[in-house]
């Protein structure tokens, strides 16, 4: 009986071993798995997919080599695009599911994600075309872009390089400066330059002569020369011909006429060719031989002074007094209002003056007319009280006709 048992128990065990030889047995799982690609895509993959859990457990790459045929096949060799990159930068021939097309598979820099350098003729993105980029571009064909400093590059004979020409009204040479505004510029007009009026300007050559002192009407090449210490005529030599001797006693700078100079009065310093006219004072000041010459104000070239306009508060009145041609008379009136405030007022000696009550308050301005189309404006001082005497209120005050009922004009 146990002689039996034994074999038995052996043949079990034997057809047990065979049956899981054949059901995990993968021994020859990468030649099987090679020669069902080969020869498109041999295997060269880990064989321990098989093993990625106990060793009896099944797994996707079990399954698909022990189902044989397409199965095994579409597992280890999946079917795919073949997507030539010759060039190795990402980019295929083939173009479909391989992505868009490499226009150049030779050259790297060449694929549809490159940067396209423009104006050199080579379409790196692949988009069929070479980008434009047009401060780049010299379409006048004059060597200059304007990127280069080209400002008009549709004109090939403006550029940095050209001539600028003064007669165009143009910037030829690019650098912002037109026509004689450029120091390059040529065949430009010459300018010339007379601030003070003189008819002589600064330039020289086709201006004329050089004026030099182009601040002073009385200096230039037209002048004679006096005895100033001045260049008065622009020959580069000071007083030639005078008298080196010739004083200067009051010390203003101007040389006694008597010896040449120009000094009408060499013991007074504000009597020179310099000086300010004073008007009304008779004196000449300036030394052009009139006096008061810069105080006439009438069209017939005659006189007509205010001297003194004040008011004097505490007697609500206005003194006034002047200069004015003999034969004249003088009318005062508000310069604001126009109000005329005193009339027929006679000039005796050259000389006028009036005292106006009750004007009602100071005026800013007082207008003084004559009788022959002259008038002058001063402004009026304020005082508190009355003023003393002045030196030429001497002489009996003129009779004249107050226009306000409330004003009155009273003998000094």
């Amino acid at each position: 009986m146990k002689i039996k048992t034994v074999p038995f128990l052996l043949a079990v065990a034997g057809a047990l071993l065979i049956t899981a030889t054949e059901g995990f047995s993968f021994g020859s799982f990468g030649t099987n798995v090679n020669t069902a690609c080969s020869p498109v895509s041999p295997y060269d993959g880990d064989c321990m997919l098989c093993h990625v859990g106990d060793f009896g457990d099944p797994t996707p790459a079990k399954d698909a080599y022990l189902a044989g045929g397409t199965t095994l096949t579409d597992f280890f060799c999946p079917t795919g695009p073949a997507c030539t990159d010759n060039d190795g930068d990402g980019y295929a021939v083939d173009g479909g599911e391989c992505g868009p097309v490499d226009c150049d598979d030779n050259d790297g820099g060449i694929n549809p994600g490159a940067f396209d350098v423009p104006n050199n003729g080579i379409d790196e993105n692949c988009d069929g075309v070479d980008s434009v980029d047009p401060s780049d571009l010299d379409n006048d064909g004059d060597g200059f872009t304007p990127a280069e400093g080209d400002c008009d590059d549709t004109d090939s004979e403006i550029n940095p390089n050209a001539i600028e020409f003064c007669t165009d009204g143009i910037d030829n040479d690019c650098n912002g400066l037109i026509d004689a505004q450029d120091p390059n510029g040529v065949d430009c007009p010459q300018t010339c330059t007379d601030n003070d009026g003189d008819g002589y300007a600064v330039e020289g050559g086709e201006c004329g002569p050089v004026d030099c002192n182009d601040a002073d009407p009385d200096i230039n090449p037209g002048m004679t020369e006096t005895c100033d210490d001045i260049d008065n005529d622009c020959d580069g030599e000071i007083d030639e011909g005078c008298d080196t001797a010739c004083p200067d006693a009051d010390n203003d700078g101007y040389r006694d006429a008597a010896c040449g100079g120009t000094d009408c009065n060499d013991n007074d310093p504000t009597i020179n060719p310099g000086a300010a006219e004073i008007c009304g004072n008779s004196v000449d000041e300036n030394c052009n031989g009139l006096s008061d010459d810069t105080c006439l104000t009438c069209p017939d070239g005659t006189l007509l002074v205010i001297k003194k306009a004040k008011y004097i508060a505490e007697a609500d009145m206005l003194q006034i007094k002047g200069r004015a041609t003999v034969g004249t008379t003088v009318t005062v009136m508000d310069a604001s209002t126009g109000e005329v405030l005193a009339e027929g007022i006679k000039v005796k000696g050259g000389k006028w003056k009036a005292k106006i009550k009750n004007i009602g308050g100071a005026p800013g301005h007082v207008t003084a007319t004559t009788s022959n189309g002259c008038a002058v404006d001063r402004e009026v001082e304020a005082a508190g009280k009355n003023h003393p005497k002045d030196d030429d209120d001497e002489y009996e005050e003129d009779e004249h006709h107050d226009r306000r009922a409330k004003k009155q004009h009273m003998p000094e």
